[in-house]
């Protein structure tokens, strides 16, 4: 009789596989299709709001690159004197300042000089590189290829008032945005800096309790390595800088501090950097004519190999490196879809996911010690 009854209930009225207690099948199906959709909205919504806030992220990164550099001072200002946090920031700030207020006053008058010479002189070379293109077969065949947007004889030569009206408007509104954005990353970075505890603890708490000792003992392990990566590159663009500086002035090239200042600065930008630093170097050298544009060059290329083969390699030793191919492809990566702001945060991001990658994936999901110094990841040997 029992038997009979089970076998009279209806299927509609059976409880689903895995489902809950009472669920039926129609139930379960609808409910597993509503999650799927909103899961699915839901990662599309993050992915488009993502793509237009792309740029946004790597400016708080570059924010947060400065609130590492002011917390590094700030802590070993702290070891050594035992002074308060709160102190040792100010400090470290007001000292931040005054070397730039006393780097302005020494080379401020030389360096304005220069500049202003250099902006009067840029178009003259590229106009002189439009002529020496034109007496080519090749050279012309690149000024006819050359897209609208990059086409030197129109980016130097112009076409008469209104289009200068124009060059200098958008001139006008493109500074006017850069120093607006530099400002808000600056003083976000010093807000960062300020109290990074707070932010941190915000952001822990997204993460469960039980996991929250190890994500804080990779989110310090992600800072040393942004640290140790810009006091490497900071070393590596004063040498640059300095090298340059010397180079430029023994070959009598014309405003040796700027270009040299220049140089330096775009080292901050591995591999591409230092090719962009040379272009506004050889166009001046030009104006003075072929030989004295390519002993520049020749001097910009010594300095490079200098850095790369003796300096860099004694920098990196005590501080940290990142592998070629990996620190170029992330360059390309960001640049396609950031251009240059991309092309500036490309490496140390690439730094800070190497070592997210390393701690959460590699050691604590697949269970491999990786090897720091041979660059190898061994298998964890069982309660090892």
């Amino acid at each position: 009789m029992t038997d009979r009854r089970l076998n009279d209930v209806p299927a509609s009225t059976s409880t689903a596989s895995g489902g809950n207690s009472g669920e039926t099948r129609d139930e379960h199906f609808r409910r597993r299709v509503f999650n799927t959709i909103i899961t699915t909205t839901t990662v599309v919504v993050l992915l488009i709001v993502f793509a237009f806030t792309f740029n946004v992220l790597l400016q708080v990164f570059l924010s947060i690159l400065i609130a590492v550099v002011l917390r590094g001072f700030t802590n070993g200002l702290k070891h050594r004197t035992g002074w308060p946090d709160q102190i040792a920031f100010g400090v470290v700030l007001a000292l931040i300042v005054a070397v730039f207020i006393l780097l302005g006053l020494l080379l401020g008058p030389q360096l304005s000089n220069q500049i202003t010479q250099f902006v009067e002189a840029l178009p003259q070379a590229g106009e002189a590189v439009t002529n020496q293109l034109r007496g080519t077969t090749i050279g012309r065949a690149i000024l006819q290829q050359a897209p609208e947007a990059v086409n030197l004889e129109r980016l130097f030569q112009g076409s008469g008032p209104q289009n200068v009206v124009a060059q200098a408007t958008g001139l006008f509104s493109t500074t006017l945005g850069l120093l607006a954005n530099t400002v808000i990353v600056i003083f976000l970075g010093i807000y960062f800096a300020i109290e990074p505890q707070t932010y941190l603890g915000s952001l822990m708490r997204l993460i469960p309790p039980l996991r929250r000792p190890r994500a804080r003992d990779i989110a310090d392990q992600v800072t040393v390595m942004l640290q140790r990566w810009l006091l490497a590159r900071a070393l590596s663009m004063v040498s640059v800088g300095v090298l340059s500086f010397i180079g430029l002035v023994l070959i009598g090239a014309p405003l040796a501090l700027t270009l040299a200042i220049i140089n330096g600065l775009f080292s901050f930008i591995p591999t591409f950097g230092p090719l962009i630093g040379a272009i506004p170097a050889a166009l001046l050298a030009l104006l003075e004519g072929p030989q004295k544009a390519l002993l520049v060059l020749v001097v910009f290329f010594v300095v490079q190999q200098i850095d790369n083969y003796l300096f860099t390699p004694i920098i990196e030793r005590r501080t940290a490196s990142l592998p070629p191919a990996l620190t170029l492809s992330s360059q390309l990566f960001l640049s396609v879809f950031s251009g240059v702001i991309g092309l500036i945060v490309a490496a140390p991001l690439a730094a800070a996911t190497l070592v997210l990658v390393r701690e959460a994936y590699v050691e604590d999901v697949l269970g491999d010690k990786v090897d720091e110094e041979h660059g190898q990841a061994e298998k964890q040997e069982d309660g090892g």
